[in-house]
């Protein structure tokens, strides 16, 4: 009677949590051609940093190694969750490069700088919800927001051209440029932290704020635009995390 009991518990065990609902792990480390370009796409957390040698290392919950592309084709290497319905999944990506001039986000991505990237360009694009945390030492600097991304930005760069638009957030005042050419559209913001020269050009309800007075400045705005001069008792750093 008792193996009885115990084999009717076990069976409806097995119908409750069938073996195809325990959930999937993966971790796996994977060498990399030259790149200079990287592209995440899904919710996968990327971590880079500057190493001597270029790898991947994967840890993922809810995947299996085949839902994972990563690819180099030509410089370019692209991370991409495929798209399936996904119960729980969790998966993050520590990437180390050697050299890096592009980087670009979409679909909930999260792109994540450990160091400074330093050199003479880095261009930068968020797309769809995706967000890029980096930290930068350059002479010029492209950031481009758009479709609810947001980039957060600190560091030094000589020259910066920035362009958020619908709804997307630019927040740089930890960013110190000497020139910034920014512009601002359809409910994007921007928060810059310009010295020297300012071109700001703001319309459709897009926002441009400053911090403190560059010596120098041109200012454009146009069907609700606005660009706007703040200050926050130079604690630089603060300011990042308003919205």
């Amino acid at each position: 009677m008792k193996r009885f009991i115990l084999s009717a518990v076990f069976a409806i065990s097995c119908a409750i949590y069938p073996a195809s609902s325990v959930i999937a792990q993966v971790n796996y480390t994977r060498n990399l051609s030259d790149f200079d370009r990287v592209e995440v796409y899904g919710e996968v957390y990327c971590e880079i940093s500057f190493a001597n040698k270029q790898s991947a290392r994967v840890e993922g919950i809810g995947i299996t190694s085949d839902d994972l592309e990563i690819k180099v084709e030509g410089q370019t290497l692209r991370i991409k969750l495929k798209p399936r319905i996904y119960n729980h999944v969790e998966v993050k990506v520590f990437l180390t490069y050697q050299k890096i001039r592009e980087i670009k986000t979409a679909g909930a991505a999260v792109l994540v700088c450990a160091d400074t990237i330093a050199g003479d360009k880095l261009a930068v694009d968020a797309l769809t919800s995706s967000t890029i945390r980096l930290q930068v030492n350059l002479s010029n600097l492209e950031l481009k927001a758009g479709q609810g991304a947001t980039i957060f930005a600190k560091g030094s760069a000589a020259t910066l051209e920035a362009a958020s638009g619908s709804k997307s957030i630019i927040s740089a005042y930890g960013l110190e440029v000497e020139k910034a050419f920014a512009s601002s559209t359809f409910g994007g913001m921007l928060k810059l932290h310009p010295t020297e020269y300012l071109e700001a050009k703001a319309s459709v309800g897009g926002t441009i704020y400053y911090l403190k007075s560059p010596k120098q400045i041109k200012v454009s705005e146009n069907l609700g635009g606005k660009v706007e001069e703040v200050s926050f008792d130079d604690e630089t750093n603060a300011p990042d995390s308003l919205q």
